[in-house]
């Protein structure tokens, strides 16, 4: 991934994330993510309907657009390559640094 895709998931930008459905339709939703070891990391909550989607079918697109300059945005197209539980909340608590700058 070049560095500029990868600065904007390291800044405060919104992230969205295409899940399909069970019929096959689209689901789409805002995100918070951040890229690290080569891959977007997103979190959610299991059993939202984008957990779901993605065990059922891990088709997916990411769309992230910059804050300051909505020319600057990119978009990914790939699958879910794992799902890793955050239960002590480490992903989640690195997530709101980075969207919230606080811990």
């Amino acid at each position: 991934m070049d560095d500029k895709v990868i600065k904007l998931f390291s800044e405060k930008n919104l992230v969205f994330i295409a899940t399909l459905m069970k019929d096959g339709s689209p689901q789409l939703s805002p995100v918070w993510a951040n890229y690290e070891d080569g891959y977007v990391l997103i979190n959610t909550a299991e059993g939202r309907i984008k957990h779901k989607n993605v065990l059922r079918d891990p088709r997916v697109a990411v769309s992230v657009v910059s804050k300051d300059n909505p020319l600057d945005m990119t978009t990914i197209r790939g699958t879910v390559d794992e799902l890793i539980p955050d239960y002590e909340y480490k992903h989640a608590d690195k997530l709101t640094k980075q969207y919230m700058n606080r811990d």
